[in-house]
């Protein structure tokens, strides 16, 4: 996951930026700690959703193999697929792809050019891939300035981001103040990073962490088999029959208050307080109730996911739009430059 947003009434009427990574199929993480919240973007101001896919290519560098360019190529389609299933609408905002455009990875360069060593190493990014791995690739080491590039190109207003990414919206805004000084013109909007203090944050079918890297996810568009399966292996503690069961620790419990309506929630509070309910019951509940709030974004997935005309006419259509745009963005940098 790239950008997170949060509701808030400071983004009426402002160019609100968000990407997503297409990593692999999206999951309920995703779906509450990032698109529902696109999705109410959209009324609020200019929203601007993209698929980061040059930010994926980081894998290229791991020692593991990378994807292969058929993986690359169905998530990328598979996430634009999903977020428009869940809501996001090519009509309201500008739905596009990240590498459709060269004009990003130009300005990348320049901006790369600003940018100090000393600067890039306490990036959040190279710190948390520097803690796991001796070698960290290049990609990851530059990832602030394709993150600022993506902001900047677009003249983003609000960049809606967990704490941890602020400090890359942060450098963004850094870099542009520092060409905007060297222009002695505001060729750059400042960005303001949007922080979510309420993320939401839903634990793994394990407990830990939810990841795809990890195995732990609670995919959306996968198939009922696999879910109810998945659903089923949920960890739960050794609470026997007939005792209370603690919702506050209760896995289950986690994904059932983000899915069902607030009475029908606490109805199966007071069950578990009674003990009058057991994990597989809470599991088999789970499943009905986890297909049910998704029904609809699964049966409009399934129409459109391998529709690719329909997808590539979306991304055409944000092309069209955004080609000049971005032009004119960098080449009045380079002109300043004295590159062009």
């Amino acid at each position: 996951m790239f950008f997170f947003y949060t509701a808030n009434n400071n983004i009426s009427g402002k160019r609100i930026l968000t990407g997503l990574q297409p990593t692999g199929g999206l999951h309920i993480g995703n779906y509450f700690g990032a698109v529902r919240q696109m999705v109410e973007a959209q009324d609020a101001g200019e929203l601007y959703f993209f698929i980061a896919d040059l930010h994926a290519l980081t894998d290229l560098s791991d020692e593991q193999a990378p994807q292969s360019a058929a993986e690359r190529s169905k998530n990328s389609r598979h996430l634009l697929a999903a977020s428009i299933a869940l809501g996001i609408d090519p009509e309201k905002s500008m739905v596009y792809r990240q590498s459709d455009f060269p004009q990003v990875t130009e300005l990348m360069w320049i901006i790369a050019c600003m940018l100090k060593h000393n600067f890039l190493t306490i990036g959040h990014a190279y710190k948390d891939a520097a803690q796991e791995k001796q070698n960290v690739g290049l990609g990851v080491f530059l990832y602030p300035a394709l993150m600022a590039a993506d902001i900047l190109i677009a003249d983003a207003e609000v960049v809606p981001v967990g704490q941890d990414q602020a400090q890359h919206v942060e450098m963004a805004r850094e870099m542009a103040r520092k060409f905007n000084h060297t222009a002695r013109e505001a060729c750059f909007t400042e960005p303001q990073e949007q922080i979510q203090k309420e993320v939401a944050v839903i634990p793994g079918l394990d407990g830990e962490k939810m990841s795809k890297s990890k195995g732990n996810t609670l995919p959306i568009f996968a198939d009922e088999a696999d879910l109810r399966k998945r659903i089923m292996s949920i960890v739960t503690d050794s609470t026997p029959r007939g005792e209370p069961i603690n919702v506050e620790t209760c896995l289950p419990c986690a994904y059932l208050e983000k899915i069902m309506p607030r009475e029908e929630y606490g109805t199966v509070v007071n069950r578990c307080s009674k003990g009058d309910i057991t994990y597989k019951e809470l599991k088999e509940l789970l499943a009905e109730q986890y297909l049910a709030y998704f029904k609809d974004a699964r049966e409009t997935y399934e129409k459109i996911s391998d529709d690719t005309k329909y997808l590539e006419k979306i991304l055409t259509g944000s092309r069209e739009k955004l080609d000049t745009r971005f032009t004119e963005k960098v080449t009045k940098v380079k002109q300043i430059l004295g590159v062009l």
